[in-house]
């Protein structure tokens, strides 16, 4: 079995949460931050990203797929 990497993950990255909480996140640099929005980052916010995924959170596939990659 592949060991999954452990992630935080934020919806709705791209708005004004999501935005304040990746900042916060990305300052104590002990988290890895996955983002998910419905809309491409900001460059000076996806860089703050270890991935950064386009799409919507109501996308079943989607999250069954991040779930078995990563350690939610």
């Amino acid at each position: 079995m592949v060991a999954r990497k452990q992630v935080v993950l934020i919806t709705g990255a791209g708005g004004e949460m999501g935005d304040g909480l990746i900042h916060k996140l990305a300052e104590s640099s002990s988290y890895d931050i996955l983002a998910l929005d419905l809309k491409p980052l900001p460059e000076t916010l996806a860089s703050k990203c270890q991935a950064r995924i386009v799409g919507d959170v109501l996308d079943k596939r989607l999250l069954e797929r991040l779930v078995s990659e990563y350690e939610i």
